[in-house]
């Protein structure tokens, strides 16, 4: 009996245990900047509210379809009790009585049960109908909000996700090149313990060096912020995982198809403007009649009983047409209407801004990429020259013609040309990708 007891209360203490099955940490390897945009589409917060305004929409257009004919009205019961009926007073001679006498009476029932329903149809509703119009723009300005919210965030993604590449193989490098600064620091320590270098060029070899490790760990710094950043971007949780496959060092070198050309910001403005045109006319169409059918349907119970009992329910019904016209004298009306005016004033203006603004920003795109060519076909011409000068400097300061500031600074020289080089090569990616999202959803 005890064993089957403890057995019950072990079932129900699991029973009981939360669910950790979705409190897992998922993982996520990325190979390409693709992959990060799928993921986010699945669970960035920002997907996530555009799939609830897009619901939004759907349930308000079709509010909108619905209330044409705005059915509404009320159902009601009544139940009453006249525990005390008002006394009236009546000749006693009706009565029988004395002339001139009068006898007290009450008149009505002390239970009185009424349930009614009285429903009513608009037919004839010129500003509901002019809602539907503006619904449907509503929609259409949520899709084309939702298409800008989307593009600005796959923008943000691809800037982290080129500047982690470009982190990546800058520290690449520099880890290669931290051979080359060992390589210096013996070449110092062979010179020095020949006695034809000084401590001072030792100590400056070394500080080299140490200089370029606490740059590598500053890289790697750069590339788990970016890591952190695109986790936050594309929706990860903080207990989940996310990873890159190796860096691609190929050359990236590639010539712009095609030139700007968004129309998204234009769009969304002339949907605004519209929007509010819309909202004008429903407003102004306010002060039309409106005609509806309106009816009334009635049951009565009475009774000196009990408030219910099996007396018989009374029957009374009614229809007909009610036409309202709303008075001139309504001024919430008259300035809602004209707060409509001005604002779609205002839209106006914004939509022939926002054209002007929205082509700027297309042709600096272009010329972004065009400077971002131009950069990195510099950067590569330079660190192939810079190169030439290190091996050369190197060679003149093994042979004793070179002092070793001036082999430093050759060093210096072909690491930030290269690194610069690497940070060019993942801009000019960056650009083009931005490119390719200038015409997505257009």
């Amino acid at each position: 009996m005890k064993k089957t007891i403890l057995r019950i209360l072990v079932i129900v203490w699991v029973a009981c245990l939360p669910d950790t099955r979705n409190l897992q940490a998922q993982s996520l390897e990325f190979a390409n900047l693709g992959q990060l945009w799928n993921y986010a589409e699945g669970h960035s917060a920002v997907a996530k509210t555009a799939e609830a305004q897009s619901n939004l929409a759907r349930l308000q257009s079709a509010a909108a379809v619905a209330n044409t004919f705005n059915l509404r009205g009320a159902a009601t019961l009544t139940l009453t009790d006249n525990y005390a009926l008002p006394v009236n007073f009546l000749p006693a001679e009706i009565f029988g009585g004395p002339a001139g006498t009068f006898r007290q009476v009450q008149f009505g029932q002390q239970f009185v049960n009424v349930l009614g329903v009285q429903p009513q149809l608009d037919i004839v509703a010129p500003s509901t109908w002019a809602r539907v119009s503006s619904a449907k723009t509503s929609a259409e300005l949520t899709a084309v909000t939702n298409s800008l919210n989307r593009r600005s965030q796959f923008e943000n993604i691809a800037t982290a996700f080129y500047n982690y590449k470009s982190a990546m193989a800058q520290t690449e490098f520099a880890l290669q090149n931290l051979a080359a600064a060992d390589s210096i620091v013996t070449i110092v320590q062979n010179r020095y313990t020949a006695g034809i270098a000084r401590q001072q060029d030792l100590n400056n070899a070394l500080v080299n060096r140490t200089n370029l490790a606490d740059f590598v760990q500053q890289l790697e710094t750069k590339s788990k912020t970016s890591l952190l950043t695109i986790k936050a971007l594309i929706g990860m949780k903080e207990g989940d995982v996310l990873t890159a496959e190796p860096v691609n060092m190929g050359a990236i070198n590639r010539n712009p198809q095609g030139l700007a050309s968004s129309n998204l910001l234009q769009r969304q403005a002339a949907l605004q403007a519209k929007l509010q045109r819309s909202e004008l006319l429903s407003a102004r169409l306010n002060f039309m009649p409106t005609l509806s059918v309106v009816a009334s349907f009635n049951w009565q119970q009475n009774s000196n009983e009990s408030m219910f009992n099996s007396a018989e329910w009374i029957k009374s019904r009614y229809v007909g047409l009610k036409l309202s016209v709303p008075l001139p004298t309504e001024t919430k009306l008259w300035s809602q209407a004209e707060e409509y005016r001005i604002n779609l004033r205002m839209r106006e203006i914004s939509a022939d801004q926002t054209r002007l603004q929205e082509s700027i920003q297309n042709q600096q795109l272009d010329l972004d990429i065009e400077r971002a060519r131009q950069a990195l076909a510099s950067s590569k011409q330079i660190g192939d020259l810079k190169y030439e000068n290190y091996v050369r400097s190197k060679a003149n300061y093994q042979e004793g013609i070179l002092s070793l500031d001036q082999l430093l600074t050759a060093f210096t020289d072909v690491l930030n040309a290269r690194l610069s080089q690497y940070a060019n090569q993942w801009n000019l990616e960056l650009q083009m990708t931005r490119l390719a999202l200038n015409g997505i959803d257009n």
